[in-house]
């Protein structure tokens, strides 16, 4: 019956092991940070690492101020992941800028299977671009967060 058991344990391991063999877990996937205008602009940081670990670091004009912690499941992980995927993210340029003045700006990156791209999305980024920073600020609120840190 020991052995059944022990059996099982390694199955259930092993399988776990196998589930997350295509993710990265080293350092950060996806990352999300919005700037400071001269208005209102939400100041935050957004980190999602290969094992669905989040970190959030609110600044300000924010609902959550300070550093918190979450853990996304593995679907909404994946989801997000081939979203990001299936837009080509690695096609889009590194800089969308302008002329204009008080805006925030946006720095979103991706890392997978050895590439990574930084955007800087200050003014004029295209629609798709736009769509995916949605999807990871829409996690924000989505999410149980764990207050790690006051500012």
């Amino acid at each position: 019956m020991r052995s059944a058991l022990i059996i099982i344990g390694i199955v259930v391991f092993s399988m776990a092991c196998k589930s997350t063999q295509n993710l990265s877990s080293d350092g950060v996937i996806i990352s999300m940070q919005k700037t400071r205008c001269f208005g209102s602009c939400p100041v935050y940081t957004i980190e999602i690492s290969g094992n669905g670990f989040l970190t959030y670091r609110g600044v300000e004009n924010v609902d959550m101020l300070g550093e918190f912690k979450a853990i996304m499941d593995r679907s909404t992980f994946d989801t997000l992941v081939e979203e990001f995927r299936n837009s080509n993210f690695f096609e889009f340029e590194e800089s969308y800028t302008s002329t204009a003045s008080d805006l925030p700006t946006t720095y979103i990156s991706f890392t997978d299977g050895g590439k990574s791209l930084k955007i800087t999305d200050y003014d004029g980024a295209p629609a798709e671009l736009k769509r995916l920073e949605g999807l990871v600020e829409e996690l924000v609120p989505k999410l149980k967060w764990e207050k790690t840190t006051d500012l």
